[in-house]
């Protein structure tokens, strides 16, 4: 077995992490991924709180936000696609549901 210098095994590490494949987002899809029941969201200027979240793994991987506004319950989902770099987001509930951007989503807490 061969010994090499620290700076080589530093180098080697550095090239091992960049090449590998990594999940790529933006901030704010970040930020999405992170939101936990009690987070308070404004969805396309409804205030919402998150009551519940799940995680589904097939047959597309999605978290569904159940919430509560003023008004009404509803979903939020995120929808990833391995094949696209980009999240789908749809808010509704029942069959109703429209699809978001991103940027309709204001997380709060």
């Amino acid at each position: 077995m061969a010994t090499f210098p620290f700076s080589q095994a530093v180098v080697r590490l550095i090239r091992k992490w960049w090449d590998m494949d990594r999940v790529r987002v933006s901030s704010l899809e970040a930020e999405l991924w992170k939101i936990q029941p009690g987070s308070l969201l404004t969805i396309r200027g409804e205030d919402m709180e998150v009551l519940s979240r799940t995680v589904h793994s097939r047959p597309v991987p999605e978290v569904v936000f159940e919430c509560r506004g003023a008004n009404c319950s509803t979903r939020l989902k995120i929808r990833s696609f391995p094949e696209r770099p980009f999240l789908k987001l749809y808010w509704g509930s029942g069959d109703s549901q429209t699809e978001l951007q991103a940027t309709d989503v204001q997380i709060w807490k």
